[in-house]
C-alpha cells in the first residue's frame, strides 16, 4: 500500500496514523517522503463469538487473539495464529482490510446455498 498526500492539512493526520504500524518503513526521494507498509504485522485484539451469530466480532478490551500476518506478494498471506479464538483468521483479515476470498463470513454474510463449493474459501492449511 501507498499513500500520496499533497494537502498539508491532512498530512499529520496520516502520518500519525501510520505511525501505529509497526511494521512501516520511510524512505525519501528528494524532496517527498514515502511511507511503505512492509510485509509483517503482529494483529492482536479481543474476539467474542457469541453463541446463535454466525459472526464472530472484534470488541474493546483485553486482547486473547494474535495472529502474526506476513503479506507474500500478489494478493498471497501467510497467517500464523498465536492463539486460537473460533474464526480468528477470517476476523484478523477482514479487520485488516484484506478478507480471505471466498469467506462467507466475512466482513459480510452472503447467503450460499448449501453444497454450493463454486466458489471455496482461500486458506490453505500448512504446518512447516
Amino acid at each position: 500500500m501507498l499513500l500520496f498526500t499533497t494537502r498539508r492539512e491532512v498530512r499529520a493526520a496520516y502520518q500519525t496514523m501510520f505511525a501505529r504500524v509497526r511494521c512501516a518503513r520511510r524512505t525519501s526521494r528528494g524532496r517527498r517522503s514515502i511511507l511503505i507498509l512492509t510485509c509483517r504485522r503482529l494483529w492482536h485484539s479481543r474476539i467474542i463469538k457469541r453463541r446463535g451469530q454466525l459472526q464472530a466480532v472484534e470488541e474493546p478490551g483485553e486482547p486473547n487473539a494474535e495472529t502474526l500476518v506476513e503479506h507474500l506478494g500478489d494478493g498471497l498471506y501467510r497467517l500464523t495464529p498465536r492463539t486460537g479464538r473460533t474464526h480468528q483468521l477470517r476476523v484478523h483479515m477482514a479487520a485488516l482490510w484484506v478478507p480471505i476470498m471466498g469467506d462467507p463470513l466475512y466482513p459480510r454474510v452472503i447467503d450460499v446455498a448449501a453444497g454450493d463449493f463454486s466458489r471455496p474459501l482461500q486458506l490453505l492449511a500448512h504446518q512447516p
